[in-house]
């Protein structure tokens, strides 16, 4: 659930079902695009604190709970046709396994072109570039979106597990080219 409380600021909680994940999430728009060209992209923050709720014999201290996403999206709107963005991001968990860092930088990069006025394709691609022994997978999704007066539809196919961000990061092991891919649908209703 996702709440704005002004053109530029989002608040939203979501929870999932795998490992019991409770996030809270913020984002907020710090520079706007312009269509006189005068700010030519477009810069927002996206954060999230997310907190494990499986039972407590799961962790040795509360805090072992925690995990951070924190994300800088810069973003072009090329026409009406074609849209871009690249978008650094830095994800963290307090408690890792060995062999793993607490930490992982990577840089996602997307884009979205119109077919028609209600229906557009979606291609996103996430490359962890933090070295360490665990290496996770680079991240692919390729979609569409249907548009109507109040709903928003997106179906698509990726080779992400996890929902929240930093869980797609720092652990997806699949490979969408070798077959491991999920299909996900996505409805939003704007009031």
């Amino acid at each position: 659930v996702n709440y704005s409380i002004t053109d530029r600021i989002t608040v939203g909680y979501g929870t999932t079902k795998d490992y019991r994940l409770q996030d809270f999430c913020l984002k907020g728009a710090i520079l706007k695009q312009t269509v006189n060209g005068k700010m030519p992209v477009s810069v927002t923050y996206y954060g999230n604190w997310t907190i494990n709720a499986m039972p407590k014999e799961n962790f040795y201290h509360t805090s072992d709970r925690w995990s951070f996403f924190n994300q800088i999206i810069i973003a072009k709107r090329f026409n009406k046709m074609f849209s871009f963005q690249i978008a650094p991001s830095y994800s963290h968990y307090n408690v890792v396994e060995a062999g793993m860092y607490n930490d992982l930088f990577a840089i996602q990069y997307g884009g979205r072109a119109k077919v028609t006025s209600t229906m557009s394709i979606l291609l996103d691609i996430n490359q962890p570039i933090t070295s360490q022994d665990y290496v996770p997978k680079s991240g692919f999704s390729v979609g569409t979106e249907f548009s109507t007066v109040g709903h928003t539809f997106q179906i698509f196919v990726t080779n992400y597990r996890g929902i929240i961000n930093q869980q797609s990061n720092m652990f997806n092991q699949n490979d969408f080219f070798e077959g491991d891919f999920v299909i996900g649908f996505n409805i939003s209703r704007t009031w």
